[in-house]
């Protein structure tokens, strides 16, 4: 690395030479969000692992960053996570999922395409719902979820016509963490597409001195067009390999930002659909952005976080008003007397001399009040944020649809908006699935998706009065507006 200064403008410049395991600039503005979001949304586990060593700086948990290991430990095990993002998420990917989604071909599309796209997408497998459910999660946390479309490595040549038919492509659900880089480009047509998009992951690889555990490798991979226009896959191994971190059972991604020690260890230009190479990289953002985008569940993240210190806080006053101070006056006890006596009971021990005064050490029962009353206040948020299923108070039965459709009408337009880009999303996966297997030439405009109906932005004729229905059944209509 050089630094060369301007003497004139007092201005650095800083020549860092980067490896192709660097993330983009854009990727280190929004990681931290991302880890932030999903610290919260995975659940209490997660959450509490998430925060390490006391610090001032903890992301979900701050307190005294003098505090000993041991007491920040006890801190968060009094520490409550209220679960309310993770929950509204649940509940959106149900509402989204909760019936089929809605796939029409063309007449002349190939045998038994719907009921492989619908039935049996996944590489093991699972059906559109199952892999669908997994992407919304992932969605909802980052707005950052990519389906790679896959074939499998076998020799077509030597199987049977029935074997060939079994074999088919899938898509692969990439996580917005290892998704450090990507470029795009302008075609002659005027459309934006991806030229390069790089990921970077921890694989698994056998170690002869320890057979019975895996070696983790730090791995990258750089998906591009050549000059030809044509896709390769360059994969890079780290030299200096580390063993990654893991929360919760899964692996923490915390890439360095200026690492060069990387080796090409492969270039794959054996990338064919149907016989022809291919010419595009088969990555999907699940939204349509390849741009980063504010994650949905940011503003419901942030709130939960401010909830969470103030439940922790308000439990550790509960702790403290639970105890209490025995106090003894003697001249006559021993260390090891009073280390013994203090052993026997509940709360502090002060020892004192028998002619000394102590006064009443009261209990925090004022803060207390207070702390509950901040803890409504947090509820009461979000719950104006348009989270119905939060409110303290009993659900209003006299409450008309048209009421309880505008105090949701911002979680409901969110909700409608990220349907459609989904839905729009997937024609192109569904598209590209479709055309590799079968070897047909399907388009966009051919296949018709949506993911739910009852989020249909323009729901018209059946659909409304589906939807009508459905407010009735769940007394959401007044006889009034009946």
């Amino acid at each position: 690395m050089s630094i060369k200064y301007n003497n004139s403008s007092k201005v650095k410049s800083i020549n860092t030479k980067k490896g192709p395991g660097v993330p983009t600039d854009e990727y280190l503005s929004q990681v931290s969000e991302w880890k932030r979001n999903r610290a919260v949304i995975q659940g209490p586990s997660y959450t509490k692992d998430f925060d390490g060593a006391p610090s001032h700086d903890n992301l979900l948990l701050p307190f005294n960053p003098t505090m000993t290991q041991e007491q920040y430990d006890f801190y968060k095990a009094e520490a409550e996570v209220p679960g309310v993002s993770s929950e509204f998420c649940k509940m959106i990917i149900g509402g989204l999922l909760r019936k089929q989604p809605l796939l029409e071909l063309p007449e002349d599309a190939p045998e038994g395409a719907k009921r492989w796209i619908l039935d049996d997408i996944g590489s093991d497998k699972s059906n559109l719902i199952t892999l669908m459910s997994t992407a919304l999660w992932e969605e909802l946390q980052t707005s950052r979820a990519w389906f790679q479309i896959d074939y499998p490595v076998v020799d077509l040549d030597n199987l049977t016509p029935q074997q060939r038919r079994e074999v088919k492509p899938y898509p692969i659900l990439h996580n917005a963490e290892n998704i450090i880089n990507w470029s795009t480009s302008t075609d002659i047509k005027g459309l934006v597409k991806l030229d390069m998009l790089i990921t970077r992951y921890f694989t698994m690889g056998s170690d002869a001195n320890q057979p019975f555990h895996p070696k983790y490798m730090d791995t990258v991979q750089v998906h591009k067009l050549n000059d030809k226009g044509l896709y390769v896959i360059d994969t890079f191994i780290k030299n200096t390999s580390d063993t990654p971190s893991f929360i919760d059972g899964g692996i923490d991604y915390k890439f360095d930002q200026m690492s060069d020690d990387w080796t090409l260890s492969e270039t794959n230009t054996n990338l064919f659909i149907n016989g022809a190479r291919m010419d595009f990289i088969p990555f999907f953002p699940l939204n349509g952005s390849i741009d980063t985008l504010d994650p949905i569940m940011t503003q419901v993240v942030n709130r939960e976080i401010a909830l969470y210190n103030k439940i922790s806080r308000r439990n550790h006053l509960l702790y403290l008003s639970a105890t209490y101070t025995p106090v003894v006056k003697s001249d006559s006890l021993t260390e090891s007397e009073k280390d013994q006596l203090a052993k026997q009971g509940l709360g502090t021990w002060m020892f004192v001399n028998k002619d000394d005064t102590v006064e009443t050490l009261s209990t925090p029962t004022d803060a207390l009040k207070d702390m509950e009353e901040a803890i409504k206040n947090g509820y009461d948020e979000l719950t104006r944020i348009g989270i119905k299923m939060l409110s303290l108070e009993p659900n209003n039965s006299d409450q008309s649809g048209v009421a309880l459709g505008i105090r949701n009408a911002a979680q409901n337009a969110a909700i409608s908006t990220l349907n459609a880009k989904v839905s729009e999303a997937m024609k192109k996966v569904i598209k590209t699935l479709i055309n590799w297997r079968y070897d047909v030439e399907l388009t966009e405009s051919d296949i018709r998706f949506n993911l739910s109906g009852d989020f249909n932005p323009t729901p018209r004729g059946a659909d409304w009065m589906r939807l009508i229905t459905e407010w009735y059944e769940l007394n959401n209509l007044t006889q009034s507006e009946e």
